[in-house]
C-alpha cells in the first residue's frame, strides 16, 4: 500500500465523477491543489467508478426536489460546457505548461467544435405497473417543470405500445420519457480530469 509523503489538508474518498469534480469547482481554488489527496479504489484504471459502471447517465427524473436540482446541475456540467469552462478558469488562475496541454485537449475548437464528452440527449424512460408508480411519474414531471425543465412525456400503454412495438405493455400502466437527459463519455471525463488535477499537484492514490 502506498503511504503519503505528507499530511494533506483535505482527503476526498472516491475518484469518480463527483470526487474529481470537487477540487475544481472553485476558481481560484480555496486550497492549494498540493494539499488535496483523493483516495480512489479504481485508480488508475477507473474500473470501479460508478460513472463508468452506469455508462455516464445524467438525469433529472426524480421524485425528490434536491435530486432534480443536482441532476440539472449535472446537465449544465456535462452537457452545456460547464466542465470545460471551469477547467479553463482554474487553469487561468493556477495553471502551468502541463495543465495547458490538457486544457488544449479538452477545449472545443473551430476544427473540432463538439465536446469530447460526447453528451447524447437520448432521454430516460421509466415504466410502471402500479398506480403508485404512475403517481410518482406525474410528480416527477411537476417537480421538473418547477425547475424550468421540460415536463416529462407521460404515455399510456396504448401509445407506448404504438411507439415502441417491441415492448410488452400488457402489465404496464404507463411510462414517462424525460427529454434532455442522457449520457456522456465517463471514461474521457475521469481520465482527463484526473490528469488535469494531478498536473496541478493533487495526489490521487489507490485505496
Amino acid at each position: 500500500m502506498r503511504t503519503l509523503s505528507r499530511t494533506p489538508s483535505v482527503i476526498i474518498s472516491g475518484g469518480g465523477a463527483i470526487g474529481l469534480s470537487l477540487p475544481s469547482t472553485s476558481s481560484p481554488p480555496s486550497l492549494p491543489p498540493s494539499s488535496i489527496t483523493i483516495l480512489d479504489p479504481g485508480h488508475p484504471n477507473h474500473t470501479r467508478n460508478s460513472a463508468v459502471l452506469s455508462a455516464g447517465g445524467v438525469r433529472t427524473a426524480f421524485t425528490i426536489e434536491e435530486n432534480v436540482r443536482a441532476g440539472k446541475e449535472g446537465l449544465e456540467w456535462f452537457r452545456d460546457g460547464g466542465w470545460e469552462r471551469q477547467i479553463q478558469s482554474v487553469h487561468s488562475s493556477i495553471g502551468n505548461p502541463t495543465s495547458q496541454s490538457i486544457v488544449s485537449e479538452i477545449t472545443p475548437s473551430p476544427t473540432s467544435p463538439s465536446s469530447i464528452l460526447q453528451f447524447q440527449p437520448g432521454g430516460y424512460m421509466f415504466l410502471t405497473s402500479t398506480k403508485e408508480g404512475l403517481s410518482s411519474l406525474h410528480k416527477t414531471s411537476k417537480i421538473r417543470q418547477s425547475h424550468n425543465l421540460a415536463p416529462s412525456l407521460i404515455l399510456p400503454p396504448d401509445k407506448l405500445s404504438s411507439q415502441y412495438p417491441y415492448l410488452n405493455t400488457s402489465d404496464l400502466l404507463g411510462a414517462s420519457i424525460t427529454a434532455g437527459d442522457g449520457w456522456f463519455d465517463p471514461w474521457t471525463y475521469i481520465t482527463q480530469t484526473s490528469k488535469f488535477l494531478q498536473s496541478l499537484g493533487v495526489t490521487i492514490i489507490p485505496s
